[in-house]
């Protein structure tokens, strides 16, 4: 073989090398490539559900945080009813003093009183404390009970033992407070337990 032939099978030798080179060159940054977009899809998906998972949490949390200041706000709202409801009860029972009615309802105050009080206290004599504003509204209807005045009475009666012991309160206020006792239990069942 000649120099030239030597020569010529060298380059073309050369030149077969480099394109085969060349080729795996290109098939590996392509297997590269293809790898990167891959693992790039993965990682995509991937931040996308955390991202959907965290939006979905949010999402919980906020409705959570949504229906507990709900919860509040009804709450709140049930129990300013319930003032506003006995703050009107207690301004109903200052009205009715003026009412010609008042008179009868003060007389069974003092006799249910003075009943409860002989009763439960075992006092034969009893004084029954009433409103200055009072006293013209019993003239003859309460024979053979002891009245007096108290100025801390608004409306209804104290009846207490000759020697001031014990007490019996049977005012509207203490009723009102007695009726508030026993309707709160119900009120809150109705208006604060979550149907």
């Amino acid at each position: 073989m000649s120099y030239n032939e030597l020569i010529n099978a060298i380059e073309r030798d050369a030149l077969r090398g480099r394109q085969k080179i060349l080729e795996d060159a290109k098939a590996e940054a392509d297997n590269i490539i293809r790898n990167a977009e891959k693992e790039i899809k993965r990682l995509r998906s991937e931040k996308i559900d955390e991202i959907k998972d965290s939006i979905s949490r949010e999402r919980v949390r906020a409705i959570s945080r949504a229906k507990s200041e709900l919860r509040i706000l009804l709450l709140s709202a049930k129990k300013e009813i319930l003032s506003e409801l006995f703050i009107e009860a207690e301004e109903r029972i200052h009205k009715l003093k003026r009412e010609k009615s008042y008179s009868d309802i003060l007389i069974k105050l003092i006799k249910e009183a003075v009943e409860k009080g002989r009763e439960e206290l075992g006092a034969d004599e009893l004084i029954a404390y009433v409103s200055e504003d009072d006293i013209p509204l019993l003239k003859n209807n309460l024979k053979g009970i002891h009245i007096n005045t108290n100025q801390d009475i608004d409306e209804g009666v104290i009846v207490a033992s000759a020697d001031d012991k014990f007490r019996l309160v049977n005012t509207l206020k203490s009723r009102l407070e007695r009726a508030k006792m026993n309707m709160l239990p119900l009120l809150n069942q109705d208006l604060f337990v979550d149907k």
